[in-house]
């Protein structure tokens, strides 16, 4: 008995040896940092948290997992697969399952419970019960549209992010994240009103959080006053009051104050005027700036062109030439083509070959003759002198299903691609060198709903079942 005795508190005294241990390495390596790269959080309860200074997370807050949100999410991650996505949702809401699981297993996520961050004694509950509805907007949903900012804020501390990344559940950001990081300001955003697309300093956080709270413990008088001088006038006597509001009004009040907040605005400066570049993040404000209030799928397509960019051939949306830095689908008709329009994004860059693929497809290819399709009327090449599609290539005729292929020019980088979907008129298949991409547009009855896809130099466009393709060499 007295061994058995002696043998569990040796094993009891290694364990704790143990444990002291792993705490000594986990201190020693927080310790070791950087002072400078620690945050304090003065609310009751806070503890030390060690910074990130060098990650920004993408945050979406989602009330319910639904289709288009998830598709949202599956977008991001693939046009951006190194950066944190962490997933705000209701543990309330109608939970469908399928989805939470497709979600989590996208790699890089973290899913947090909303209600976690809303408990009595948190400052989002402390501002739910101050707040005073002023909006012709459903009154709980406007409430959380303030109370968000203080579950982001909160995420942010237990994570020990310095700055992260906020976009509302129906957007997609195609450009690169680096794009908007590179601006020293305490907040960069698409105008002076943009809480649903901006990327926040956690000290200009923290600050915005302390206007809200303050906001309506001032005299009933003041804050129909600034109701007035912020708000959006809906008539004579309404003036409607939201986040967006509500976030300009904290940016003037700091200024007013001499304690400004910087801004780095994309498409409305701090006079509302359009800065040069506007172009690129306009469909982020609303994409019915392009196509119009009720989100046709078709004016979608017609307006949208796709084109494959870089090497890593993501597909990227483009009006006129400009490259969209993302789309907000924002409104009920915008929604409900954000899961057709992405599906086919998603679908289109999934059928970029391997390497070992387009190798495999080349040897395939070696026998055949240019211009001209093979004896079995399956698939044929079109190409110019030098080993290029140039000017002066030919597109091959071909039969109904065939493969129609495209070498781009040495260097090139880029293709521009229609819509799978997109209805077409006259001819099937044609092949145009301009500058350095090639412009592959389906033409003709019925619709292409095949794959298309990028592999180096080489582009596929996939015909229809009784597509009747055209040759060409004048082009």
């Amino acid at each position: 008995m007295a061994k058995r005795l002696v043998r569990t508190l040796v094993l009891a005294c290694i364990g704790v040896l143990g444990l002291l241990y792993l705490d000594f390495v986990h201190l020693h390596r927080f310790y070791s940092a950087e002072p400078e790269s620690w945050q304090i959080d003065s609310r009751p309860g806070s503890a030390l948290v060690q910074v990130q200074e060098e990650v920004v997370p993408f945050v979406y807050v989602a009330s319910e997992l639904t289709e288009f949100v998830v598709y949202c999410l599956r977008a991001t991650r693939r046009y951006h697969p190194g950066v944190p996505l962490l997933v705000v949702i209701s543990g309330e809401a109608a939970l469908s399952i399928p989805a939470l699981k497709e979600v989590l297993r996208l790699p890089g996520v973290q899913v947090k419970l909303m209600e976690h961050f809303l408990t009595p004694g948190t400052d989002a509950h402390t501002f739910g019960q101050r707040y005073i509805h002023h909006s012709v907007v459903a009154e709980d949903f406007e409430r959380f549209c303030f109370q968000r900012f203080f579950i982001l804020r909160d995420i942010a501390v237990q994570e020990g992010y310095s700055r992260f990344f906020h976009l509302d559940h129906d957007m997609v950001l195609f450009a690169d994240q680096a794009d908007f990081l590179r601006s020293p300001a305490d907040i960069v955003a698409l105008s002076t009103h943009s809480t649903f697309f901006s990327v926040w300093r956690l000290p200009a956080l923290n600050r915005f959080c302390d206007h809200m709270l303050h906001f309506y413990t001032r005299p009933q008088a003041a804050v129909e006053a600034d109701w007035e001088r912020f708000g959006e006038a809906m008539n004579a006597t309404f003036h409607q009051f939201s986040d967006m509001y509500m976030l300009y009004s904290f940016v003037t009040a700091a200024q007013e104050a001499g304690q400004p907040v910087s801004q780095h605005l994309l498409v409305y400066d701090l006079k509302g005027e359009l800065t040069p570049d506007y172009r690129a993040y306009y469909a982020l404000m609303n994409l019915q700036q392009y196509i119009g209030w009720d989100c046709d799928l078709a004016e979608f397509r017609r307006v949208v062109e796709w084109r494959i960019v870089g090497g890593a051939g993501l597909l990227l949306p483009h009006v006129n030439g400009t490259a969209l830095a993302g789309i907000h689908f924002q409104g009920h008709f915008c929604k409900q083509i954000a899961t057709p329009v992405l599906d086919w994004a998603l679908r289109a860059m999934d059928t970029v070959d391997s390497p070992a693929e387009q190798q495999e497809q080349e040897s395939e290819n070696d026998g055949g003759a240019d211009g001209t399709a093979d004896s079995g009327g399956h698939e044929a090449e079109g190409q110019g002198e030098g080993g290029g599609l140039g000017n002066e290539g030919a597109v091959a005729a071909v039969a109904a299903g065939a493969v129609v292929q495209a070498e781009s020019r040495e260097g090139a980088d880029s293709a521009l691609v229609r819509d799978a979907g997109d209805p077409v008129k006259e001819t099937d298949v044609m092949a145009v060198m301009t500058g350095d991409w090639a412009v592959f547009k389906a033409e003709g009855q019925g619709r292409q709903d095949g794959p298309i896809s990028l592999s180096a130099q080489r582009l596929h466009l996939r015909l229809p079942v009784g597509a009747q393709a055209w040759s060409n060499g004048g082009l």
